[in-house]
């Protein structure tokens, strides 16, 4: 296993996607996850322009007054004594924060307590699109978002560009916005979940998470995004919990070539699972953990440190003695009958 990941991070051989990122093609069309070659590297190039740091500062405000809105829906819980799954409320938390940021759109789906029936990217996408052409074609600048400062995600994707000046189709920019959509939901409301419920399990570092979410925010909480990047000890628990319960708990790829390891043969075509939640695991195999490097990463970690802090300030979390924690391997590592937790009001 050493030698098979040494192999892998250097990239000593080629690797394509293999069966279940076939399966994902049939969600996620072409996108950055289930790509590869020269069309995944152009697409990349694409995308940064739409997590550069000047495009997420904007962002901050939509994680604060998206998590504000759980706040006071719980605020209303705590005096039954109960508890009750967090998970479901999470999901609608990023479901909403992922909304907003993509689309520019408000769909109040959070104090309904009811999953929003998917919005379908395409007329979006071909609305603003049309409006795009019809304004270059008299000349005209297009007003980014209806008028509004912030640059949502389909906002750039139409205009970005590569070095033959030539743009995104709407099937692509549709596609990477499912993609955003999913990697921006899914994954992040797990991984917001599995890291409440270690703050609950062990208090003492739930302690000083909320210390150093009032040391840096102020009793206040007037968040702006540079403070975002004084909140190291709420983040290095954030990584512990991803460590502990990884996002995304496999990994499959294809093997283009031959690969030797442990002078064992591993033959061209063979299809490779990487188990990540067996792998971090184990300190034998692989001692300092790192993160995946995804081009979504400091968006999610923006509004994990947000949605972590404030909620921390706000609630004490404690673990229900009645309930054990499942996980549900499957795209993404799910808790199985969700996470029941007990939250306390603070003054």
């Amino acid at each position: 296993m050493k030698n098979a990941y040494k192999c892998y991070k250097n990239e000593l051989f080629h690797i394509t996607h293999a069966t279940l990122i076939d399966i994902a093609y049939i969600q996620l069309g072409h996108d950055l996850i289930t790509e590869n070659g020269q069309r995944w590297a152009r697409n990349r190039r694409l995308l940064t322009s739409a997590f550069h740091y000047d495009i997420l500062r904007t962002y901050t405000q939509v994680y604060k007054d998206c998590v504000d809105t759980l706040i006071e829906k719980w605020s209303s819980l705590t005096d039954q004594g109960k508890a009750f799954d967090i998970y479901k409320d999470l999901k609608l938390l990023t479901f909403d924060t992922i909304m907003q940021n993509a689309f520019s759109l408000k769909i109040n789906c959070q104090p309904s307590s009811k999953n929003h029936p998917y919005i379908l990217a395409k007329q979006i996408i071909n609305d603003r699109n049309q409006i795009l052409k019809a304004k270059e074609l008299n000349g005209q600048t297009y007003q980014f978002a209806n008028k509004k400062e912030r640059l949502d995600f389909v906002d750039i994707l139409l205009h970005t560009r590569d070095e033959n000046g030539e743009g995104l189709s709407t099937r692509e920019i549709r596609d990477e916005v499912n993609t955003f959509m999913f990697a921006g939901h899914d994954t992040t409301s797990t991984t917001l979940t599995w890291t409440l419920y270690c703050l609950a399990k062990y208090p003492q570092y739930q302690d000083k998470v909320r210390n150093e979410a009032e040391r840096v925010l102020g009793n206040d909480y007037k968040i702006n995004h540079s403070g975002l990047t004084d909140l190291n000890y709420t983040h290095m628990c954030i990584r512990e919990a991803m460590s502990l319960h990884p996002p995304v708990p496999v990994m499959e790829r294809k093997l283009n070539q031959d690969l030797i390891i442990s002078g064992k043969l591993v033959p061209k075509g063979t299809t490779a699972f990487l188990e990540l939640y067996a792998l971090r695991i184990q300190p034998k195999i692989w001692s300092h953990p790192d993160q995946r490097n995804c081009i979504g990463k400091n968006f999610a970690t923006d509004q994990l440190k947000i949605n972590v802090a404030r909620l921390v300030h706000h609630f004490e979390f404690q673990v229900d003695p009645d309930f054990i924690p499942k996980h549900y391997f499957a795209r993404v590592n799910y808790p199985d009958n969700g996470i029941w937790l007990k939250i306390k009001k603070r003054n």
